[in-house]
């Protein structure tokens, strides 16, 4: 049997090499597609999910800041009542130890009248640290006349009751004003 013969005539060299190259360059595309693809799915998306996690994490926290602003004035108007409580509270404690020397003075006692005098002498020092600049005078007048009235306690027993007289005085003044 004889062949048929074929119409074909064979290819010319440049056309094989020109049809190779296109079967190598679409391959090249498809594999490049390939990475694309896998960069896309195995990189962006976990960053594209990242960011939008931290994008809504953002808005929490700066609606949250929102709500945290007003209680910052709050926490300041807090402190300086707390301060001015600190301040009335030892200058109290000041004048209830004031009292209490006077009672021991009143009833002949000296030696029992000297130890709420240092207390009262204590908690005036530390008002004096607390109180404003243009209280600390005032505050220092007090403990002036504090450390009198413990001076005169053995030679002039009268003029010492007098002065804490006056401290009670000058201490239940300066309660009033702090409020």
């Amino acid at each position: 049997m004889t062949q048929p013969a074929t119409s074909a005539t064979p290819e010319p060299g440049w056309r094989r090499a020109i049809r190779r190259g296109l079967y190598g360059l679409l391959a090249a595309v498809i594999v490049f597609a390939f990475g694309a693809g896998t960069v896309y799915f195995a990189w962006s998306q976990p960053l594209t999910a990242q960011n939008r996690q931290l994008t809504s994490d953002l808005d929490a926290a700066r609606a949250e800041l929102e709500t945290l602003r007003p209680l910052v004035d709050q926490v300041a108007s807090l402190e300086a009542q707390a301060a001015l409580a600190e301040q009335q509270g030892l200058a109290l404690l000041a004048l209830v130890q004031v009292g209490d020397a006077r009672v021991a003075m009143a009833l002949g006692d000296t030696t029992k009248a000297r130890l709420p005098l240092l207390l009262a002498d204590g908690a005036l020092s530390r008002l004096g640290t607390l109180v404003e600049e243009t209280l600390k005078p005032e505050v220092e007048t007090m403990r002036d006349r504090l450390a009198l009235a413990r001076g005169e306690f053995e030679s002039d027993t009268f003029a010492a009751q007098r002065d804490l007289e006056v401290l009670a005085n000058d201490l239940s003044q300066f309660v009033k004003r702090l409020r």
